[in-house]
């Protein structure tokens, strides 16, 4: 399966926003690049990276990158993909329940983190617009080489924190929204 383009309506323009939030002495963007971000697989969705130089006030330039989720442009995700809403249930895991999971972890004095960050962009498409990982040196591992031990406690160990304040939050606010109680 070959990868497909980067769909037409993805412009610099759209991104101007994030980056003024961003980066600080924001001046406009010099060079945009949106580049397939994973090897091409039978995913339900398409991860592009969008790199964009910027440049700042002060004359000089800086890099910036973000992971953007978009949907097939097929007719089979307009017609079954589309009624599942994935983006509108994976936005708010991002926007919405993660943020409030960090918060309890915060109000007892520990940081804890449980992704990246999400933005939006000026655009009625569905998208998930995630900050880029790898920055601050995440990477992803080949899944069919598996992790190694540490990697899998630190995997466990942050299954257990999610878990542990999903309950906390059922607990205080009530049982979550329905499309969040079944995946896809």
């Amino acid at each position: 399966m070959s990868q497909p383009d980067s769909p037409a309506w993805i412009e610099s323009s759209l991104f101007e926003h994030v980056l003024r939030a961003t980066i600080k002495d924001f001046k406009h963007i010099k060079e945009f690049r949106v580049s397939p971000a994973l090897a091409p697989e039978n995913y339900a969705t398409i991860m592009l990276k969008v790199q964009a130089e910027v440049a700042l006030t002060s004359g000089s330039l800086k890099e910036q990158s973000f992971m953007l989720k978009v949907a097939h442009d097929t007719e089979l995700y307009r017609k079954e993909m589309s009624k599942w809403e994935i983006f509108a249930t994976e936005t708010g895991m991002y926007s919405i329940i993660k943020p409030e999971f960090e918060e309890l972890y915060a109000h007892v004095g520990l940081n804890v983190q449980f992704g990246a960050k999400c933005y939006e962009l000026p655009v009625n498409k569905e998208y998930i617009l995630l900050e880029d990982l790898s920055r601050r040196g995440f990477k992803n591992v080949k899944r069919q080489d598996c992790l190694d031990m540490e990697h899998c406690q630190a995997v466990l160990k942050k299954i257990a924190q999610f878990h542990a304040a999903s309950a906390v939050r059922v607990e205080r606010k009530g049982m979550f929204a329905e499309h969040y109680l079944y995946g896809f």
